[in-house]
Order: structure tokens, then C-alpha cells, then sequence
């Protein structure tokens, strides 16, 4: 019991450092500036990643889910599989800490069991 406890106070530890250290008001306070201060940004010369066949509004197409007619140049990049992956990896190392220690508890309890079943004369 004490492990889970550890490891989630870990987890929350986790989470805590990087909500610290994401962006926060210094992002708000560049996007707070009067245009004329802002940096310009240089155009990419790269195609649109979202190409409508005509007739098609882009609102229509903003969605969390893919809608029909609504095509994109690329489905997934590596930063999609990255955290595919990550999230594998933690759902297996779940899965294997659950394991053992049910595991572990099936063979302590067996072994009480056996020592108990043990007559006293031997």
C-alpha cells in the first residue's frame, strides 16, 4: 500500500512541475500588446494543411472528429505517435504492477493458508 501511495505522490508531483513550467501569463502578456509592438511572423510558403474541396465551409469542418468532405494534408505526425506511445507504454507498466501484486497477495495469502492447515505436532 505504501508503494501505490508513493507512486502516486509522485504522479501528482509530476503533473504539478509541468503545469509550473507550461506557459502562462508571459503568453498572455505578449499576446496583450498593441499590434504595432507585436512581431510580425514570417508566412510559411508550405500548402494549407487543411484543403476543402469547393463549396465547402471551414466551419463546417472544425471539429474533434474527422467529418467527411473535410480532408487534411497529413492525419498524424510523429508527435501524435510519441504520446500513442507513452500512453502504451504507461497502460503495460500499469498492467504489470497489477499483476504483480496480485500476484504477490495470491502467494502470501496461499502461504497463511498453508501454514494454518499445518497440525501443531510437527
Amino acid at each position: 500500500m505504501r508503494r501505490v501511495l508513493l507512486a502516486l505522490v509522485a504522479l501528482v508531483s509530476a503533473a504539478a512541475f509541468l503545469v509550473v513550467i507550461s506557459p502562462g501569463p508571459a503568453t498572455a502578456a505578449v499576446a496583450a500588446r498593441p499590434a504595432a509592438t507585436r512581431p510580425v511572423a514570417a508566412t510559411p510558403a508550405t500548402d494549407p494543411p487543411i484543403t476543402l474541396p469547393e463549396g465547402t465551409n471551414l466551419t463546417d469542418c472544425i471539429s474533434a472528429a474527422p467529418k467527411p468532405n473535410c480532408t487534411t494534408r497529413k492525419d498524424t505526425d510523429w508527435h501524435q505517435m510519441a504520446v500513442f506511445g507513452v500512453m502504451f507504454l504507461g497502460m503495460a507498466f500499469l498492467g504489470w504492477r497489477v499483476t504483480r501484486t496480485v500476484r504477490e497477495a495470491r502467494a502470501t495469502q496461499d502461504a497463511l493458508l498453508t501454514e494454518r492447515d499445518v497440525p501443531a505436532d510437527r
